[in-house]
């Protein structure tokens, strides 16, 4: 009898990207399983739901979404109701294992409160809930320890479980493309003015924390030294929110293309994966980019832990300035100057012009 895996994600865009390698790790543990996923109610608003990430890639079965607290705004009864009938559906359908892959900030007595609840369901062999990984405390002034990869906290996680996982920066940010994704970025370059077979180079100017954004118009200061240096054609990547910014910035350099709120999640990187790097603020857009498998130069503010959300794998380059005092304030990302930044572009893009054998083409489109 075919084997039943429920796979627990929730969180927005970052959140979903960063999982991947845990995804892929237990899809390969449990080869041959019926995979369900169990994830967030519909995100409203700006932020992009784990099942808008997910749902492509050729894993699941079914998606089965959780009430957020946020829920309990119609009324506890409502929200105590969804709950009851989410432990009914997942009873009927009588998982074998739950590979559990919420946030690592997730608390130990949410953990505790969570296996209590998949146990309830009749699930009884769970998978990443035996580790919880102790952050430094933060001190006032100082900057803390670099910490592991969210992606490769939550691979440790289901290796305390006994699941086999890659070395660490290794794991799979594999999103699978569709042939409807690739008809998405097709439909969009058609009503485009030639790029002139310029190098492609993304950028992401948007964010949605404060803290976290680093103003636009210092973007548009790096790409016109860019297109100075390496005559490159910059693409605007992010969300709806972003377009408008977007057109201020390529109306500036007078080219570009701005696919902020024009591509889907997935069509988003299959684009990405033509551009020869990405620079942008510590969002959601960073971590596409890096499943993309571009290198990032990644802006960080002094609001996250060194290393948890930055970009995966190797080859990125992370500015953040060192001063915590900053902390709480937008002060850490505008302290970050428009030169280093700059350099850090032309560092990757002279190694990247150099690679002869590179493709600037989309893949199979």
């Amino acid at each position: 009898m075919q084997q039943r895996v429920l796979i627990f994600q929730i969180g927005s865009l970052g959140d979903s990207i960063v999982a991947l390698p845990a995804i892929w790790a237990a899809v390969e543990y449990f080869a041959g399983a019926r995979f369900s996923l169990l994830c967030d109610n519909k995100m409203q608003g700006r932020f992009v739901s784990s099942a808008e990430v997910l749902s492509g890639i050729g894993v699941f079965d079914e998606l089965l979404y959780y009430p957020k607290t946020d829920d309990t705004r119609a009324g506890w009864l409502p929200y105590i109701g969804h709950l009851v009938k989410l432990l009914s559906d997942l009873r009927q359908r009588k998982f074998d294992f739950l590979v559990y892959l919420p946030p690592s900030r997730r608390s130990p007595k949410q953990i505790k409160r969570d296996r209590i609840f998949f146990r309830v369901a009749g699930i009884k062999r769970l998978f990443g809930m035996d580790m919880c990984y102790q952050f430094p405390t933060r001190v006032w002034g100082r900057l803390p320890d670099r910490v592991p990869y969210e992606s490769d906290l939550l691979l440790a996680r289901l290796a305390a479980s006994g699941i086999p996982i890659p070395q660490a920066g290794c794991g799979r940010l594999d999103i699978a493309p569709r042939e409807q994704d690739r008809e998405e970025v097709k439909r969009w370059l058609a009503d485009l003015t030639s790029d002139s077979f310029r190098p492609w180079i993304g950028i992401g100017p948007g964010c949605k924390l404060e803290i976290n954004r680093w103003p636009y118009q210092r973007y548009q200061q790096v790409g016109e030294e860019l297109i100075r240096r390496f005559d490159v054609w910059p693409i605007i990547f992010g969300g709806p929110e972003d377009w408008l910014t977007g057109e201020r910035m390529i109306c500036a350099w007078g080219r570009g293309y701005n696919a902020a709120g024009k591509l889907g999640v997935r069509s988003g990187i299959m684009a990405m994966q033509r551009c020869r790097m990405f620079v942008g603020n510590d969002t959601g857009t960073m971590h596409m980019a890096a499943a993309a498998g571009n290198r990032c130069v990644a802006l960080h503010s002094s609001n996250n832990l060194p290393g948890k959300w930055e970009p995966y794998g190797k080859g990125h380059t992370v500015i953040r300035t060192s001063d915590e005092s900053f902390e709480a304030r937008n002060e850490s990302i505008l302290a970050i100057r428009v030169d280093d930044v700059i350099e850090a572009c032309s560092a990757i893009l002279t190694e990247e012009m150099a690679l002869k054998d590179r493709s600037i083409t989309i893949p199979t489109v």
